[in-house]
């Protein structure tokens, strides 16, 4: 709800509505963002389908949340596939009943063949999953390599915070936060206190520095995002890397994924940044996922 209130006050930046809605059902046909085979999915849709032609009055019960709800995602400024995780085990368990419920002796047979094979798929996906979280994901590798390479204090730009390594932030540069934050009444005034206290004191970590993205870049609320970017130190992203060596910026860190993600969505001036280092900087590392399914992508160092 406060996502439609929000940015029914944003205009020029939504798709159209139809666009939209292509966008939800695509991500409720295949379950998310990562989703299950197409095989997979055509057996579920299938299933849903062959319900529609046995519907009970009891059935309402299935079908008006998905329906609602869908609508509802649907007319998002960015319909997640987040959003509609509340209706996949409905829409789930309304495939499979119809699937279960198909008439005639072969039909019924290879109805419940069907539903055997995805579900084993299932499972066999769920315990692939299971065992990715055990290997060593590259943010993790990314931060023991610039804490062994990478002299302490020394400033380093990153992307999206979250998708590169979780390193250090210097004690002088969380106390100037910090004191922002007592400052402004920010919401991050207590957690800014705890990070002191847990800091092993100055003259560990690193000034870190965020490339700046806007809200619609970043795929979240304006609000939320300006407050956000008030506890960092931004950098205007861009081709011109003399103007942010300039700054003081020695070392840049970079997530595959953040990169790959802005070439496909056209974003310009985030593009020519990511150019500008792989034409001009000094790549020192990279870190690219060991097993085919991974939490974090590829990860790249490198010295402006």
């Amino acid at each position: 709800g406060a996502n439609v209130k929000v940015y029914s006050g944003i205009t020029g930046t939504e798709g159209p509505l139809i666009s939209r809605m292509g966008i939800a059902a695509n991500r409720l046909y295949f379950l998310g963002d990562i989703g299950v085979p197409r095989w997979c999915a055509a057996i579920l849709a299938g299933g849903g389908l062959a319900g529609l032609f046995a519907v009970q009055a009891k059935d309402i019960f299935l079908i008006l949340p998905i329906v609602t709800y869908y609508f509802i995602v649907g007319g998002y400024h960015n319909p997640a596939a987040g959003y509609l995780m509340q209706i996949y085990p409905l829409y789930i368990i309304w495939c499979v009943k119809g699937l279960t419920e198909v008439r005639g002796k072969f039909l019924t047979g290879l109805s419940y063949v069907l539903v055997a094979v995805a579900a084993g798929w299932c499972l066999w996906a769920g315990m692939r999953w299971s065992y990715s979280f055990t290997v060593e994901d590259t943010r993790t590798a990314g931060k023991k390599w610039i804490e062994q390479n990478i002299p302490a204090g020394s400033r380093v730009l990153v992307d999206v915070r979250v998708q590169t390594p979780p390193i250090l932030m210097s004690y002088e540069q969380i106390e100037r936060l910090h004191n922002k934050a007592v400052e402004l009444n920010h919401y991050k005034k207590e957690y800014l206190q705890l990070q002191l206290e847990a800091h092993p004191g100055k003259g560990n970590g690193y000034e870190i520095f965020t490339v700046q993205r806007s809200f619609h870049e970043i795929g979240s609320l304006p609000h939320m995002v300006e407050e956000v970017q008030k506890m960092q130190d931004l950098i205007e992203a861009g081709g011109d890397l003399d103007r942010i060596k300039k700054a003081g910026i020695q070392y840049a860190v970079i997530s595959m994924l953040n990169e790959e993600g802005s070439r496909r969505n056209n974003y310009t001036e985030l593009v020519e940044f990511y150019d500008a280092l792989r034409s001009k900087a000094k790549l020192l590392s990279e870190f690219s996922p060991t097993y085919p399914i991974y939490q974090g992508g590829g990860i790249r160092v490198y010295q402006l």
